[in-house]
């Protein structure tokens, strides 16, 4: 395969690949990489503490 390598992250939640694979993803995006992150769900389920509508919007904005 000729030309530049595809990474492609996939992760379930917005802020998954930022708070576990960010320095890494980084680090191949500085070697020349192609890096794709994909986000399989809004991430609604994931508090206890805040309702889905607002935990959905927080991990949305920790992804940008």
């Amino acid at each position: 395969m000729t030309g530049q390598t595809r990474i492609l992250a996939i992760h379930a939640h917005p802020d998954d690949v930022e708070f576990q694979c960010a320095g890494v993803l980084a680090l191949l995006k500085q070697n020349g990489c192609h890096v794709t992150i994909m986000t399989m769900t809004p991430g609604d389920c994931g508090s206890a503490e805040l309702a889905p509508e607002d935990i959905a919007r927080i991990r949305r904005w920790h992804a940008k």
